[in-house]
């Protein structure tokens, strides 16, 4: 990488929130993470069940059907900067994901193959429902993607 991680994170991080459309955080993500190899030796393997969640609810709605948890999903996470990536196979979509647990937000690209040029870039964000709530109360699960 050109920069330290944590500038470049910081970097990524502030694109994420103040982005207008998605294509300025992809790029810059392509661009400084996805072919560095080092980047995946600084993080930790790990689990994000809501992340994995939130991926499944974009999967069904974009395939139009119903999704089970991703398949073979794996999370890189760098604690320090609470920053996650990851990769997965949901809804017949390839999914290339990173996330800001701080900020609760993110970016998630859907391919439906290695080969598909095109690419449905969804913003990453949710909240917590209270334990007295519906957990699922529809107007949550509408994707926005450009």
């Amino acid at each position: 990488m050109t920069q330290d991680l944590g500038a470049t994170l910081a970097t990524l991080k502030h694109k994420i929130e103040t982005s207008r459309d998605f294509h300025a955080p992809w790029s810059y993500f392509g661009d400084e993470f996805a072919a560095v190899s080092s980047f995946v030796a600084v993080g930790q393997r790990a689990v994000h069940p809501q992340l994995s969640l939130c991926l499944s609810a974009i999967g069904g709605h974009l395939s139009r059907k119903p999704c089970s948890l991703p398949d073979t999903t794996e999370y890189i996470h760098i604690p320090e900067h609470d920053f996650w990536h990851g990769y997965c196979s949901v809804g017949g979509y390839l999914v290339i994901c990173f996330f800001f647990n701080k900020i609760v937000n993110g970016l998630a690209g859907f391919k439906r193959s290695v080969y598909d040029p095109n690419v449905d870039l969804v913003r990453l964000r949710w909240i917590e429902v209270p334990q007295d709530r519906p957990a699922w109360g529809g107007v949550a699960g509408r994707a926005r993607h450009n």
